[in-house]
C-alpha cells in the first residue's frame, strides 16, 4: 500500500508526536521505569524526553524542561532521616513552605499478565498550604519487580501545570 499517506513524514523519535487519543500510558511508563531501575538506562525515544534530576532541588517551574515542553524526570525518594522509610517531599529552597502534597488514590498498575508492576500516586504543589496549579505523578516500581542490587528508589515524576478551578 505504498502511497497512501503521501507527504507524510515520520517524526523524528525525540518528538512528543502521537496519534490522537493515544497519549502515553501508565503501564509504559512503568516500563520506561523498569528499564531505568533494573538495567541503569533507557532507550530511545523515551532516553531523549526525560531527565534525570532532583525535583526537590527548586520549584516545580524552576525545573528543566525536555523536549516539546515535557516534564519528565527520573528522581531519587529522600527520606525524613536515615532512620525511618517517611518520604520528603519538601522543596529545598523554600524553608518549609513549599512542598508536594499527595491527594486522592494510589493506582495499582498491573503489567499485562495482571501482576503488580507498580503504583502511581498523585500530589499537588503547595506554598503556604495554598494549591500553584503544578501537578506531579509519581510512579514507583513494586518492590518484587527491582532487581536484586538495584537502586529502588529511583522514581519516575511527569510535572504538569493545570490551571485550579
Amino acid at each position: 500500500m505504498e502511497g497512501q499517506l503521501g507527504n507524510f513524514v515520520h517524526p523524528p523519535n525525540s518528538s512528543r508526536w502521537r496519534p490522537p487519543g493515544n497519549e502515553v500510558s501508565d503501564r509504559e511508563f512503568m516500563y520506561v521505569l523498569d528499564e531505568k531501575v533494573n538495567n541503569g538506562r533507557v532507550d530511545p525515544p523515551f532516553s531523549y524526553m526525560v531527565t534525570e534530576t532532583d525535583i526537590l532541588a527548586g520549584e516545580p517551574w524552576q525545573l528543566p524542561v525536555t523536549t516539546d515542553d515535557l516534564r519528565w524526570y527520573f528522581s531519587k525518594r529522600k527520606t525524613k532521616t536515615e532512620r525511618t522509610e517517611r518520604i520528603d517531599r519538601t522543596i529545598a529552597q523554600s524553608d518549609g513552605n513549599s512542598r508536594w502534597h499527595q491527594y486522592g488514590n494510589v493506582e495499582e498498575i498491573k503489567d499485562y499478565d495482571d501482576n503488580k508492576w507498580g503504583e502511581k500516586r498523585p500530589f499537588k504543589h503547595r506554598i503556604n498550604n495554598n494549591n500553584t496549579g503544578w501537578h506531579m505523578r509519581e510512579y514507583i516500581l513494586d518492590r518484587s519487580r527491582v532487581a536484586p542490587g538495584s537502586d529502588n528508589h529511583i522514581v519516575f515524576c511527569r510535572i504538569f501545570y493545570k490551571e485550579e478551578q
